[in-house]
C-alpha cells in the first residue's frame, strides 16, 4: 500500500499528505505569510491529522514517502 498522495515535488509549496499516522513532529511552515497564518489557524506539524480530509496526515519532506 502506498501511503502518500501523488503530489508536486517537495519545496514548491505543495502540502505533503500521508494516509499513515506518525511523523517527526517538526513544525511545517506555511508557504506564504507564515506568521500571519500561524496566528489565524495555528501551527502545523509533521504527523498532524488534516482537519479537512479525515484519515490523512500532514508530513514534512523528510517523512514523506512518494507514491
Amino acid at each position: 500500500m502506498v501511503d502518500s498522495l501523488p503530489d508536486s515535488p517537495a519545496g514548491d509549496g505543495a502540502l505533503l499528505l500521508s494516509r499513515l499516522p506518525g511523523g517527526c513532529g517538526v513544525e511545517i511552515r506555511y508557504f506564504r505569510g507564515h506568521e500571519e497564518l500561524v496566528s489565524e489557524a495555528g501551527p502545523v506539524w509533521c504527523g498532524m491529522a488534516l482537519r479537512s480530509i479525515e484519515g490523512y496526515y500532514v508530513v514534512c519532506a523528510d517523512c514523506h514517502v512518494p507514491s
